[in-house]
C-alpha cells in the first residue's frame, strides 16, 4: 500500500489546492498549541520552492455548518504567517464570494491564498457532490496534508480528491509511513487505552476489542455507555473510575495492565487536564515506559497532557491525529486516504 505523494509530481505553475491541518486549540481568542500548524510547513515550503500557486483550505472547531465568530480563522492564519514568515500569504473570506475570482486570478507563482473555515459551509461534512465540485473549481491538483481528519468523508478530503489529480502532503505522508510500519511490526500483548470525552472513540471500540488483549476505558468515555452496555463489554475492557481524573485504584488497575504489554495504543487523556487533572494521564504514560513496551500515542489533547508532563518524548510515537489514528491502527480504511489511492 502507498500514498500518491505530492514529491512525485511536478506542481511548477500548477494551482494547488492543500487541504492543511489548521485545527489548533484556541486559548482567549490566540493560538495555544502550534504544533499542527509547524507540521504544516513543509508541505507549503515545498510547494514554495518549485514554484506552485497556493490556495488552502482547512478547518478549525466544529461549527457544524455555519458561521462562528469565535472559529475564524484570522488568528490561525497570523499564526501560521509568523511560524513560516509567509509575507505572500492573503486571507481572502469565503471561496463563494465574488472577490474571491479575482484573488484566485492574481495569484502567481508562490504566492498563498486562506479561505475561510472549510466547515462553515453544510456541503462540507456531508459531502455535497455540488459542494466538492465548487472547492475543486479552485484548483488544478489537489494535496491532502490533514491526517487527523483522514477518517472523515468530508467534500475537502474525500469529493474534491475524486475530482482532482490528488496526492499526499508531506505531514501526511510522513504520519502514514511511521504508523503502517509501528503496524506491520505490532506484537502482542497489545493493550489500547481510550480516554477524552469525545464519544466518537467508542465507534473503534469493537475492533480494539477484537484485536487487543486488552483494553483500558477512561472513566469520561465510558460516562456515554449504559450500565448494560458496559456489562457486555466482556473480560477485555477495564473501566476507570473517577469524576475528574483517574482514581488511584483505577491508576493501579490499569498500571497492573500494561506490565504485560509489549504494545501500547493510546488516545485521548484520562482526566480533565485543561482544569488541571494530569495524576491518572501521569501514572499511566509512567506505567507504559516503564513496561517497555513500544508505546504509540496520538489526538490534540494527548500530546498537550504529555507536553504537560513532560512525557512525549519518551513514547516512541506520537501522532498529530487522535480519531484517525485510532483508526488506521484497528485496521479500518480511512475514506481520505481512500482517495488518494491508498488501499489500490
Amino acid at each position: 500500500m502507498s500514498l500518491r505523494s505530492i514529491r512525485t509530481m511536478d506542481v511548477a505553475l500548477q494551482r494547488v489546492l492543500l487541504r492543511a491541518d489548521l485545527d489548533v486549540p484556541m486559548e482567549s481568542g490566540k493560538v495555544g498549541d502550534d504544533s499542527r500548524l509547524k507540521a504544516a510547513l513543509p508541505t507549503i515550503n515545498y510547494l514554495l520552492e518549485h514554484k506552485a500557486e497556493i490556495i488552502i483550505i482547512g478547518h478549525l472547531g466544529r461549527p457544524e455548518g455555519k458561521p462562528v465568530p469565535e472559529l475564524r480563522l484570522a488568528p490561525v492564519v497570523r499564526r501560521l504567517s509568523e511560524l513560516g514568515n509567509l509575507t505572500n500569504l492573503v486571507s481572502a473570506g469565503s471561496f463563494l464570494d465574488p472577490a474571491a475570482k479575482e484573488a484566485i486570478n492574481s495569484l502567481t507563482p508562490g504566492r498563498i491564498i486562506i479561505f475561510e473555515n472549510i466547515r462553515f459551509y453544510p456541503g462540507e461534512d456531508s459531502n455535497d457532490p455540488k459542494f466538492a465540485a465548487q472547492l475543486a473549481s479552485l484548483g488544478q491538483l489537489y494535496v491532502n496534508d490533514c491526517f487527523s481528519t483522514a477518517h472523515r468523508s468530508s467534500a475537502s478530503l474525500v469529493g474534491v480528491a475524486q475530482l482532482l489529480p490528488s496526492f499526499a502532503g508531506i505531514d501526511l505522508e510522513n504520519e502514514v509511513n511511521s504508523l503502517s510500519k509501528l503496524l506491520s511490526h505490532e506484537q502482542p500483548p497489545l493493550g489500547v487505552i481510550l480516554g477524552g470525552k469525545k464519544k466518537d472513540k467508542l465507534e473503534y471500540l469493537p475492533e480494539f476489542i477484537e484485536k487487543a488483549d486488552f483494553v483500558l476505558l477512561g472513566s469520561a468515555l465510558a460516562a456515554h455507555l449504559t450500565d448494560a452496555e458496559k456489562n457486555g463489554l466482556g473480560q477485555k475492557v477495564i473501566i476507570g473510575s473517577g469524576e475528574k481524573d483517574l482514581d488511584t485504584d483505577s491508576q493501579q488497575k490499569f498500571a497492573d495492565a500494561l506490565k504485560t504489554a509489549k504494545t501500547v495504543i493510546w488516545g485521548g487523556p484520562l482526566g480533565k487536564f485543561e482544569e488541571g487533572f494530569t495524576e491518572g494521564s501521569k501514572a499511566v504514560a509512567e506505567a507504559i515506559i516503564a513496561s517497555g513496551a513500544v508505546s504509540i500515542v496520538g489526538g490534540g489533547d494527548t500530546l498537550a497532557v504529555l507536553d504537560k508532563l513532560d512525557l512525549t518524548q519518551r513514547m516512541t510515537y506520537a501522532s498529530e491525529a487522535g480519531g484517525a489514528m485510532l483508526v488506521f491502527m484497528s485496521g479500518r480504511k480511512l475514506p481520505a486516504l481512500a482517495a488518494l489511492g491508498y488501499y489500490d
